[in-house]
């Protein structure tokens, strides 16, 4: 009886898992556009020609504009374009 009691113990520690947290890309991009704002000496960001375009037809600024993100499992790469 005791090695049934040893058997089950060991399978229980054997099934453990990992969790994992990922992010998408546009939470990066908001927390980071968000950080930028508050950078002194950065005026604004450069969305390029077509984020100009829309941003003319939204009542609010795109806080994402500029901003470009890659979410790896263990990094992040964000590209900026700010104007200073």
């Amino acid at each position: 009886m005791a090695v049934n009691e040893t058997n089950t113990a060991v399978k229980s520690q054997e099934n453990t898992h990992q969790n994992t947290l990922t992010f998408e890309d546009q939470v990066i991009k908001k927390i980071a556009g968000i950080a930028a704002n508050e950078i002194k000496g950065i005026l604004s960001m450069s969305g390029g020609f077509m984020s100009g375009l829309t941003d003319r037809f939204r009542s609010t600024e795109d806080i994402t504009k500029g901003i470009n993100a890659e979410v790896g499992e263990k990094q992040v790469a964000l590209d900026l374009k700010v104007i200073v």
